[in-house]
């Protein structure tokens, strides 16, 4: 029997129990005081992503557990057929069909937030009613039938908008699709009728059956104009008839735990189905338990299990997830503990007051007397048929029989030694805690011996293994104590763990081999046994459903199911899941006011001030709870997202704003919500109460965002997700980069042909081959450096570096206007030909990453802007510097441009520290790439420009032999620039 129970209570908690027949039932009530925008509600329904929508003369909400969205007729915002609302129904793609008494119909798309709507208008002749609808029937996503008050049944096309008046002239107040007959309908007027569209044949079946038809478990049920309910059963042809205690009009019905709820004008009547006797009545108006409003106007059960009951004044919801501590027919006094152990009776025990209950299974209370001299109550002891009561001061012995209660001669009854808090009872010893004194006694009573451990620390309570093994635990204690030998071994200050958490532990329960450490502030531990002493294997906190660490206490039921009694909630261990789940609802108690707890045959009782108990028979499995996305903006316009697939964003698409919500009608105000946008990133919590996310001047890239919620103590859904895309703008992308490079090279190549074209007129033959000889040169040097610039402007580019990207084309653009500039011409002044220079080793040093120094040193008795000098000439041996000397070379690097009047001549020597000729040709030859032929074409036209000129290398060496460098040494003709020049 024991082990059955414990796995019924286990098939429980996993949602597998079938429920038991409620005693009470709560509401939770809506009304204008929190928002509902409706004074009367007529209909209710719930839409396919799980809102609940409702409908009265004041028009159409939709509800979300927090906001009540109000669609009224003549809002700028939406177009409405009208304001009274009667129906309202859900197509197979989720669209909301809602139909007015002021003769219309509107469908609502959640994907657009938007309504389309149809009203009478001449041209509809009699395809469309002309006044009062009241009725919807949803066939399919193309085939509605809408019920006319006085002009019959009408087919509706929501696609189209497109109706047509058919042969019913009547209009049902209910209908319902014939099981397996395509194209039959059961319609309610008068009488059950069945129809078929195809023929027309309109066949009376019954005249008792008036509305309210539904089909469940191959039965048909109808409700008649008053009173009546009736189940049919198809395969046996049995009719049952369920009669309600009120007269008046069924307003609408469901069933609920096997149970019948009809609602009535003046009440909710809940009606036993197999007996079909009427089990409770609740009074609209009138109910302790919530109902509110003085005529019920519908009652509808939601996907959910939730039943909704729509009054004069508002909306109430029952939600069977939720079960409530309520009030007990006995303990009308506040109390601290209560023994239910016994099934004949329970004892209750009140601290304060000095009392002590007697319990009957008819719930009678009786105080019982015991001896004077003690006080305080504390705990119901029992052992081996006996039943002990422990005072602060004492032990006493109860008689069930005689309902007595006498003193018992032991250790612990001495009127002058108080401080008892716990009593043990193990293998026949006795072991007792006095938590101020600091001592553990125990106490045999077979040989009347005594023993006392003094302790430390504040014990709070005694853990017994075996005959050797008694576990004494409390503030900075953990002992074992060894009752036959006496000995004891301190484990407090063994463990790190321990003294983690010793000065704090508040109780130890033992479930097969799991040990649970209670703590006063960090929450509950799982330990096990080892030679230490125990070995914790996990903290169980708020991320594990204990909302609160503060411990208050524990209890393990016959079952073997662990309790938590917290700082703002009771909880269970949920075994199959390992973790912790919240009962009862969110203000059934006064935490503060409870000052104790106890867990027997699956009801919990929260002992204290007006103490209540919690029935668990009746526990479902709390359902899950996921995001729902209501609409993306982005920049602030309306984003149409297709089960939320994968979106490719502009560039400059990148401010969004995510509306969002997460359903839960009885408990908004404990939902929350988590995202992130990436699936390793850290998820970012939202405010309570949050319903937007956000997301401005995001950068380019992909994105997958996720949103989860929860309710506070339970595990987070799984995340809803959404990729996206922010594509980068068109000049970042590499087709770009790649087209404008070849523009660049274009142009340039355009412009370096028209300088040819324009030499080759302007020259004679003589100087037309040393202008040949000299783009031959450029045919070698220029796009080899021009290339080698671009490929630079591109990495900058690429790595988004604008500001150096740009001062690099800014220097680029300046040498090639300058090499243009002085082309056109034989000779130019030195001035302009060392700027042209200077801007050519500006772009090398740049693209090699600032690799060497340079210097150009002209004395003051050269004025440079008055010196002829033909172009071209000093950039080959500085470029041959730069590429064999230095390229090859770690470090410090030094290029030295030396400019002097020697002997009626001009002398340039460039100077240089690299590798040296020797050591570059050996480079060039491993890597087996051709020597620059730049050096010897200068040579040449310097010789046809003048025989005068001259070019000297020299190789520089150290002391050591080692090369230091190369020296290059230019000599021209000394010559003034004429004002011709």
């Amino acid at each position: 029997m024991r082990m059955a129970k414990a796995l019924i209570f286990l098939m429980i908690l996993t949602g597998m129990f079938s429920h038991a027949v409620h005693s009470q039932y709560n509401f939770v009530n809506y009304n204008h005081t929190n928002g509902l925008p409706l004074e009367e509600i007529r209909t209710i329904a719930e839409d396919s992503l799980g809102y609940i929508w409702l409908g009265g003369p004041l028009g159409l909400a939709r509800f979300d557990g927090r906001t009540f969205t109000h669609y009224h007729k003549g809002s700028t915002s939406y177009n409405l057929a009208g304001n009274v609302v009667n129906d309202i129904a859900i197509t197979p793609e989720g669209k909301v069909v809602i139909v007015y008494e002021d003769n219309g119909v509107s469908i609502y798309d959640h994907k657009t937030d938007s309504f389309t709507s149809k009203i009478y208008t001449p041209s509809d002749s009699t395809n469309f009613p002309k006044f009062v609808l009241f009725f919807a029937y949803i066939e399919n996503d193309t085939s509605i039938y809408l019920g006319g008050h006085s002009e019959g049944l009408y087919h509706f096309n929501p696609k189209t908008m497109e109706s047509r008046k058919t042969n019913v002239n009547f209009a049902p107040y209910d209908m319902l699709a014939v099981p397996e007959e395509e194209g039959s309908f059961y319609l309610t007027w008068g009488g059950l009728h069945k129809w078929n569209r195809t023929t027309g044949e309109l066949k009376k079946i019954s005249s008792s059956a008036y509305a309210g038809l539904r089909v469940m478990n191959n039965e048909i049920w109808c409700n008649d104009y008053i009173q009546f309910l009736k189940r049919f059963d198809f395969d046996s042809g049995k009719e049952t008839t369920y009669k309600t205690d009120f007269y008046g009009i069924i307003r609408g019905w469901t069933v609920v735990d096997n149970n019948l709820w009809v609602g009535m004008a003046e009440g909710l009547e809940i009606i036993d189905t197999s007996s079909a006797k009427v089990i409770q009545v609740l009074r609209a108006g009138q109910s302790a338990l919530g109902i509110q409003g003085n005529f019920i106007n519908d009652i509808y059960q939601d996907t959910k299990n939730r039943v909704w009951v729509a009054t004069d004044a508002g909306l109430s919801v029952y939600d069977p997830e939720v079960l409530h501590f309520e009030r007990m027919s006995f303990l009308e006094n506040s109390s601290t503990y209560l023994d239910a152990k016994d099934p004949d009776y329970k004892l209750s025990l009140e601290f304060y007051e000095n009392e002590i209950g007697h319990i009957t299974t008819d719930s009678t209370v009786s105080q019982l007397s015991f001896p004077s001299f003690f006080h305080r109550p504390v705990e119901v002891v029992r052992d081996d048929g006996r039943v002990f009561i422990l005072f602060y001061n004492g032990v006493a012995e109860f008689d069930p029989e005689s309902k007595s209660i006498t003193a018992l001669n032991c250790p612990y009854t001495n009127a002058g030694q108080r401080g008892l808090i716990e009593l043990q009872i193990f293998n026949n010893i006795w072991f007792a805690i006095y938590q101020h004194q600091k001592l553990m006694v125990s106490w045999n009573p077979e040989n009347n011996i005594t023993d006392t451990l003094q302790l430390s620390g504040e014990p709070r309570g005694i853990l017994p293994i075996n005959k050797n093994e008694i576990w004494v635990y409390g503030v900075n204690v953990l002992i074992k104590y060894d009752p036959e030998s006496g000995k004891t071994e301190e484990h407090y200050a063994k463990s790190k763990k321990l003294y983690q958490v010793g000065d704090k532990i508040k109780r130890i329960d033992q479930i097969g081999e799991d040990y649970w450490i209670s703590t006063r502030m960090s929450g509950i531990w799982k330990a096990q046994k080892n030679e230490e002493g125990f070995q914790f294997i996990k903290l169980y906190g708020v991320a594990d459903g204990v909302t609160n660490n503060h411990v208050r206490g524990t209890q393990v039921d016959e079952y073997g199911n662990l309790f938590i009694f917290g700082g703002t909630n009771f909880f269970v261990l949920d075994r199959v899941n390992d973790r912790f789940l919240t009962l009862g609802g969110q203000n059934d108690l006064n935490m503060r006011r409870i000052e104790g707890f106890t867990a027997r045959d699956s009801i919990v009782y929260a002992m204290g001030y007006k103490s209540k108990s919690l029935d668990l028979r009746n526990w479902v499995t709390p359902r899950k709870h996921t995001p729902i996305i209501e609409k993306i903006l982005v920049n602030n316009q309306l984003r149409h997202q297709e089960n939320l697939e994968t979106s490719e964003l502009r560039y400059n698409e990148n401010n969004i704003n995510i509306a969002f919500t997460t359903l839960e009608f009885t408990n908004p105000t404990s939902i929350r919500h988590r995202y992130r946008l990436d699936t390793t990133s850290s998820w970012i919590s939202l405010d309570a109460g949050a319903k937007n996310i956000n997301l401005s001047a995001l950068a380019t890239g992909d994105y997958h965002f996720q949103l989860a919620s929860c309710i506070l103590g339970r595990p987070w859904s799984k995340p809803l997700n959404w990729t996206f895309r922010i594509a980068p703008p068109f000049w970042k992308q590499p087709w770009f980069l790649a087209l404008m490079i070849g523009l660049v090279s274009a142009v340039l190549f355009i412009m370096y042909k028209r300088r040819i074209e324009q030499l080759n007129k302007f020259n004679s033959l003589q100087l037309k081959l040393a202008d040949l000889e000299s783009e031959s040169l450029r045919a070698q040097m220029n796009p080899h450096f021009v290339f080698n610039a671009l490929n630079s402007i591109k990495s900058f580019i690429i790595k988004n570096d604008k500001e150096s990207a740009a001062d690099y084309l800014t220097l680029f653009s300046e040498l090639v206007r300058a090499v243009l500039h002085n082309s056109k011409q034989k000779e130019i002044s030195l001035k302009s030909e060392l700027a042209a220079l200077e801007l050519y080793l500006k772009i090398e040093n740049v693209r090699l990453e600032q690799k060497f120094d340079y210097i150009i040193h002209i004395p003051d008795s050269i004025y440079p802007e008055r010196i002829a000098f033909p172009p071209l000439i000093i950039q080959p041996f500085v470029e041959n510097s730069i590429w064999h000397g230095f390229l090859n070379k770690e470090a410090d690097c030094q290029l030295d441009i030396l400019i002097r009047k020697e002997e009626g001549q001009l002398r340039i020597d460039v100077v240089d520290n690299g590798i040296g000729r020797a050591a570059s040709k050996k480079i060039e030859k491993a890597r087996k790439r051709e020597r620059s032929y730049g050096i010897a074409i200068t040579q040449n036209r310097l010789h046809n420009i003048t025989s005068s000129a001259d070019v000297e290398i020299i190789d520089l060496y150290h002391e050591d032999g080692k090369s230091s460098g190369t020296q290059a040494i230019i000599k021209l003709p000394f010559k003034l620039l004429t004002s011709k020049n």
